[in-house]
């Protein structure tokens, strides 16, 4: 594990990806080149992925991976959070209410901006964006139990 490169680590973890996108795509159709199926872009891009990830996990020439220092892991953990919680939020609370919780976080929590900011960025993102998607390109986003 001390011999274990960064480059190694990080082409290993593409080719599991891009194996498990097709093993998921598994139940569609690929069709033929003419009149491709609905299987055929994500197994061609695992495809794509995976060859790539193969051919930097077999160069990888990259730093040890104990000698790496991530100062910024917090915050893309933070991040990370966010997203999660977008991700089991978004049917409960609704799109508006629970973007602008993640973008108040986002600011507040990760960026340090002031409350009124963080308010109002907020309110002009989550609705915004739902008068954008919603009315203008008719796209179905969750409501919330509270209408918005």
């Amino acid at each position: 594990m001390r011999n274990l490169r960064a480059d190694r680590l990080a082409g290993s973890v593409i080719v599991v990806l891009a194996a498990l996108v097709v093993w998921q795509s598994r139940g569609l159709p690929i069709g033929s080149f003419g009149r491709p199926g609905p299987g055929a872009l994500p197994v061609g891009l695992a495809a794509i992925m995976g060859g790539l990830g193969a051919l930097v996990a077999w160069r990888g020439h990259g730093p040890a991976l104990g000698t790496l220092r991530w100062p910024e892991g917090p915050r893309a953990f933070g991040i990370l959070a966010a997203v999660a919680f977008a991700a089991g939020a978004i049917e409960s609370l609704g799109y508006r209410l629970t973007m602008a919780i993640v973008v108040v976080f986002l600011l507040r929590g990760l960026e340090r901006k002031g409350w009124l900011a963080s308010a109002l960025a907020a309110s002009g993102l989550s609705f915004g964006s739902y008068w954008l998607f919603a009315t203008l390109l008719r796209t179905p986003l969750p409501v919330g139990p509270f209408g918005f």
